[in-house]
């Protein structure tokens, strides 16, 4: 028996009343706690989940077990706001808005029960019997719609980024090209600042920009195409006895003149020449493996010290759970780079606290931190209930240097 029902001291609205629709008809299909938990983290910017809202969505994930998340089941979480407050550092009562801020966005809802206690009966199963708390339901058949609405944002995030790349190129052309045609040049600059001063959207502001770059080179086209004659006569203007002083100063120097030898003899010299330069380069083999070795030789030392031993092959080794969930191979630097905005919202760390790992201890092994705590966050979520911390804790280790971030790659890859 599961209890779904509303407290008569709670103020309802058209949207708490349709997430309470969706958990009165439970859970049609197994979730994985893992690939919830990604989903959320990803459209909580859609659904304007920030702040305190998504600090109390994250511990709540890290609550729900997985064994409720089976078809049938109730993915209930039985705890008081009281307790939630004291781990958000929070006021109980901005706890309750936080919480009425998640319902209203359709990713969980009540089930209060007649006296306003949370808690859960089992069966000798393990299977939800009967309980009240907070409900999960919402957000576990919004799943492939939560999905879609992430990608969708993080297409227009990367549309928008583009888009602005794209205007300060072209206002950079525009200036440039305005300042070679002169007077006809001010009028395009004004156009200019008047457009980057409206407040459009990045693409209808990259449209804008680059019409008025066209203009500007149909105008500086036609003006260097202005006073153009055809049939003009060029003539040498050298005087005779100042090319044949000048002749003479040629013939007179080291190199061979094509006047002063014949076809065989030039051909001769070339070859000597060629001959003697081959020489010259082939007489030091030696001195010619230690410049390509210097050449070759790696710019600079390693980011850090702290990867000495974990090479970006084992770190790929290692997350096995990373790659599954988000479908993305990790075989170079670069790919680990571009994942981590995915990772940080997996574990729930905040950008400021991605930055500060980065600027202590440098984007090389702040990636691989971040990297193995989310799989470690996957593999064992009971035993890490604050991931974010976790990768705290890890920079403040390396930032005294006891980080030993080679045994955890490898105990991950052994536990494979």
């Amino acid at each position: 028996m599961h209890a779904q029902q509303i407290a008569p001291f709670r103020r309802v609205n058209p949207d708490i009343l349709a997430s309470q629709d969706l958990a009165r008809k439970g859970l049609e299909d197994d979730v994985e706690k893992s690939l919830l938990a990604m989903a959320l983290k990803r459209a909580a910017p859609v659904l304007k989940i920030t702040g305190t809202p998504y600090q109390i969505l994250d511990i709540l994930l890290g609550l729900v077990r997985k064994e409720d998340l089976k078809a049938g089941g109730k993915p209930l979480v039985a705890i008081s706001n009281e307790k939630l407050a004291e781990y958000a550092d929070r006021s109980v009562r901005t706890v309750s808005r936080c919480i009425k801020r998640l319902v209203e966005a359709g990713v969980l809802s009540y089930s209060d029960s007649p006296n306003g206690r949370r808690f859960i009966v089992r069966d000798r199963s393990g299977a939800v019997d009967y309980g009240y708390g907070l409900d999960l339901t919402p957000a576990c058949r919004r799943i492939d719609e939560l999905r879609k609405k992430a990608n969708e944002f993080q297409a227009k995030l990367k549309q928008d980024k583009q888009a602005r790349r794209f205007v300060i190129a072209r206002a950079r052309a525009v200036k440039d090209t305005a300042s070679l045609l002169g007077e006809l040049g001010h009028e395009i600059l004004t156009r200019l600042e008047e457009v980057l001063a409206l407040p459009l959207d990045p693409i209808t502001r990259a449209a804008a920009v680059d019409e008025i770059y066209q203009e500007a080179l149909d105008k500086q086209t036609n003006l260097a195409c202005l006073g153009d004659k055809n049939g003009v006569a060029i003539s040498n203007t050298t005087p005779s006895h100042i090319r044949s002083s000048v002749e003479d100063r040629w013939h007179g120097s080291s190199e061979p003149s094509l006047k002063s030898c014949s076809d065989n003899e030039a051909y001769s010299s070339v070859e000597e020449a060629f001959e003697n330069k081959h020489a010259a380069s082939t007489a030091d083999p030696q001195k010619k493996m230690c410049d390509q070795q210097r050449v070759f030789q790696p710019q600079g030392p390693l980011p850090t010290s702290m990867l000495a031993g974990v090479s970006i092959g084992l770190l790929e080794q290692a997350a096995v759970q990373v790659r599954e969930v988000l479908q993305s191979p990790i075989a170079t630097w670069p790919s680990l780079f571009a994942i981590t905005e995915d990772l940080r919202h997996l574990i729930g760390l905040s950008e400021a606290g991605w930055k500060a790992a980065c600027a202590a201890q440098g984007q090389h092994l702040a990636a691989a931190c971040l990297l193995v705590v989310a799989e470690k966050a996957m593999r064992y979520p009971e035993a890490i209930s604050r991931p974010g911390g976790y990768f705290r804790a890890m920079i403040d280790r390396a930032n005294g240097g006891k980080l030993n971030l080679q045994k955890s790659v490898f105990g991950l890859i052994n536990m494979v």
